[in-house]
């Protein structure tokens, strides 16, 4: 007998649809894979797909993604790292002005401590060493939220390393969930 493949469209929520590729992921297959496991195993009258799928969860070495996805902790650590990169480019932005004398502003447009007033047009700061003072103390602010945010993802990673049994990249498994998130959860 000849096998026919026939697709078709599916709808979604947003929602409803990020949970399966979350299920998909944590079993190490495809959204359709899994899609066409459970239309085979429903049309077969078998209705075994969550034992097997429990079987692939628990037969596969679990990547970093799949643990984060399996203990609901994957939308806590992504916003974790991502008020760690914000963090990074506002130190490095703070250590420029520093460095440079000026202030960079959110159009790209740069000016110097002096034109810093208040709403009634008083300067902000009294000298250029007020304002060297400020900056250092942001920049000290900064460098202890880093290592806090720092310190939190490597909290995630230990808790992972605990459940695996080979030596793998924190390096890599971050590149994995941030090109998962972009494939996935990026708009």
């Amino acid at each position: 007998m000849k096998e026919n493949k026939y697709q078709k469209e599916i709808y979604l929520t947003e929602e409803n649809y990020i949970d399966a590729v979350k299920k998909a992921t944590l079993a190490g297959v495809s959204v359709e894979e899994l899609f066409e496991k459970f239309m085979t195993d429903l049309v077969a009258k078998q209705h075994d797909l969550y034992s097997w799928y429990q079987e692939i969860i628990q037969s596969n070495e679990m990547t970093f993604l799949q643990f984060l996805i399996k203990e609901n902790w994957l939308e806590d650590m992504l916003r974790e790292y991502e008020l760690l990169q914000d963090t990074k480019r506002y130190l490095l932005s703070a250590k420029e002005s520093l460095e440079s004398g000026l202030i960079q502003g959110h159009a790209g447009d740069s000016y110097s401590w002096k034109d810093c007033t208040d709403g009634n047009g008083n300067p902000y700061y009294a000298n250029k060493i007020e304002w060297e003072n400020s900056i250092k103390e942001e920049i000290e602010t900064y460098e202890e939220s880093i290592k806090e945010h720092e310190d939190a993802l490597h909290s995630y990673w230990e808790e992972y390393r605990k459940e695996i049994s080979t030596a793998v990249s924190f390096t890599k498994e971050m590149q994995d969930i941030l090109e998962w998130e972009k494939r996935f959860l990026d708009e």
